[in-house]
């Protein structure tokens, strides 16, 4: 009986209170969705793969060793808005391997980074990973 009547006392307030706090939500969340840079709407949005892109190494400035990369270049597919997906060229788009967080090793797998440009989701990098190798020092 003691939760009916918390139910029923001042039921009025109670659903004005959740009336009003789903039309702020509504209101907060178009604006949101609306001024998100990321991507539009799923009917104004387009796919284009990459094939055959090149793997970019990244390390540090002192690393006088060379890598080989394998493969050498992958596969990458973005989506975006129509306007921006079709003026894209392979330069705009960033794929890179890290390797400024390793210290020493010989052969590894790392996983692919993919940089595209703003508005535009990365929605496939195939494939995901590469085995790096390192080389013999060339300085000897």
């Amino acid at each position: 009986m003691i939760l009916r009547e918390l139910i029923r006392n001042n039921f009025g307030w109670k659903a004005a209170s959740l009336l009003l706090a789903t039309l702020v939500w509504l209101t907060i969340n178009g604006v949101i969705q609306r001024n998100d840079p990321g991507l539009p709407p799923a009917t104004m949005t387009a796919v284009r793969s990459f094939p055959r892109h090149s793997i970019t190494v990244m390390t540090a400035a002192a690393e006088i060793r060379g890598f080989t990369v394998s493969p050498s270049d992958v596969t990458v597919t973005l989506q975006g808005a129509p306007s921006i997906i079709e003026a894209l060229s392979p330069k705009h788009v960033q794929v890179f391997v890290d390797l400024t967080d390793v210290q020493s090793f010989q052969e590894l797998e790392k996983k692919i980074q993919v940089y595209p440009p703003r508005g535009v989701k990365v929605l496939e990098v195939v494939p995901a990973s590469v085995r790096i190798v390192r080389t013999p020092d060339i300085s000897r």
